[in-house]
């Protein structure tokens, strides 16, 4: 997505507004683009800050960018929701569709990671996914191939108590 512009170039808009270093909103010779963004800055709340270099950003703080609210998580931009805008449901991001489910794994639509069986192509047994084991099990929870989820008391690592222990012993220490 490209930067959109905050003032009109030489070639567009009024005189007052190429006179002027900052032009009225309100001026009707400014693009719509830059009028719908600069309402949603000017509805932005007071905490909102304005975005600064990449060094100075503080991860989990809000910044106006490309005319929206997000938030600096690590890396990258999420949206206000802590997710990437791209799957969050809620800002109906372009990855979700109409059935408010992400569009790649949705069955309604025919996403890619769909089989002709109506399941999640890599889990299916009948097309051989890739997280099917030789054993016909899934590959993660397959205690003969040594699964990623298996622990060393051979149980699927989320249900072993005694490993559950362990780890509240460990956090309390």
């Amino acid at each position: 997505m490209s930067s959109v512009p905050t003032q009109p170039d030489k070639k567009s808009g009024c005189d007052k507004c190429r006179l002027k270093e900052n032009p009225s909103p309100s001026c009707t010779c400014l693009p719509r683009r830059s009028k719908k963004m600069q309402q949603v800055l000017d509805k932005a709340s007071s905490d909102i800050s304005r975005l600064p270099r990449r060094l100075d950003r503080v991860e989990g703080k809000e910044y106006a960018f490309k005319g929206t609210r997000a938030v600096w998580h690590k890396k990258r931009w999420h949206c206000i929701h802590l997710r990437s805008w791209n799957r969050c449901i809620e800002c109906d991001g372009p990855g979700t569709c109409i059935h408010k489910k992400i569009r790649r794994a949705c069955k309604l639509c025919g996403g890619n990671q769909i089989c002709v069986h109506q399941k999640q192509r890599s889990f299916c047994k009948e097309c051989r996914g890739n997280q099917i084991c030789v054993h016909d099990r899934v590959r993660g929870t397959c205690l003969p191939c040594g699964g990623s989820q298996i622990c060393t008391h051979s149980r699927i690592r989320s249900r072993c108590s005694e490993c559950k222990q362990a780890r509240v012993v460990a956090v309390s220490k």
